[in-house]
């Protein structure tokens, strides 16, 4: 078989063609069959739904045909998010305005626009055009308002929700979008003034409640991890979870009981 680097324009879109048709030949048998590498089961969803408050985990959050939203979705999308843009006007997407997707020229986040790009346009039929930029230029323009949809990644200074959410604030600096919800700058304003924990939690999540899924002023996208491989012969290994770092002062190489 040749090389793909080795065939002309012509040639890939000829063997682009002919893979089409063998993918549109083994959708209309109609299989049923789940090949999706790691699906979670019911019981490890079941184990994020305290994440999953800020979508009112009290209701079904399954879809008419059987999907479960918490997970992957089903090739041909979501209905119920199909029929939403039919209301609005966009049946299939069509019509649907001309929109760009801003995000720093790095690989994850290329991925990640790629990704996001596909399942537009393969779920709801809309077309989003990609602009990588460096990442400098993405964040002055993000920092100006200088966007219709933009990636923006954000660590935690501390752990506590406070973190993320005071950038939503009407009069934070990093307020890149510009939002100006009183409702929202209320709630935060009251959880400052709570001295009670869970009284406090709550109106963050009042708050969060109201910035994902009242407005829409952000879409949480995904939560980087890391991995590391660490010696049998280290202990006191920890992470310092408001900064991602491990806090090396606590490392002990051997036994800590052993004479030096």
């Amino acid at each position: 078989m040749t090389a793909y680097k080795d065939l002309s324009k012509e040639e890939l879109l000829e063997l682009k063609s002919g893979l089409e048709a063998q993918f549109e030949e083994v959708k209309a048998k109609g299989l049923k069959l789940d090949m999706s590498r790691g699906k979670p089961s019911a019981d490890q969803l079941n184990l994020s739904m305290g994440m999953m408050d800020t979508l009112t985990s009290g209701v079904d959050l399954t879809c008419e045909d059987g999907v479960d939203c918490r997970n992957y979705g089903g090739l041909d999308g979501i209905d119920e998010a199909k029929q939403l843009l039919a209301d609005a006007g966009y049946p299939d997407g069509e019509g649907f305005p001309a929109i760009t997707y801003k995000y720093p020229s790095l690989q994850l986040d290329s991925d990640m626009a790629q990704a996001l790009q596909a399942q537009w346009k393969t779920n709801l039929g809309i077309e989003v055009e990609l602009q990588a930029e460096e990442q400098q230029v993405q964040v002055a323009e993000r920092r100006s308002g200088d966007f219709q949809l933009a990636r923006m990644r954000w660590t935690a200074d501390f752990t506590d929700p406070f973190t993320f959410l005071s950038m939503y604030r009407s009069n934070d600096s990093y307020n890149d979008n510009k939002t100006n919800c009183p409702e929202y700058d209320e709630l935060m304003a009251q959880s400052n003034e709570e001295s009670d924990p869970t009284a406090r939690f709550e109106l963050l999540h009042q708050a969060e409640s109201v910035l994902v899924n009242d407005y829409c002023f952000g879409v949480p996208v995904l939560n980087s991890s890391n991995i590391y491989l660490v010696s049998t012969d280290i202990t006191n290994f920890e992470i310092d979870p408001s900064r991602n770092m491990i806090r090396t002062k606590y490392l002990v190489l051997g036994d800590s009981s052993s004479e030096s």
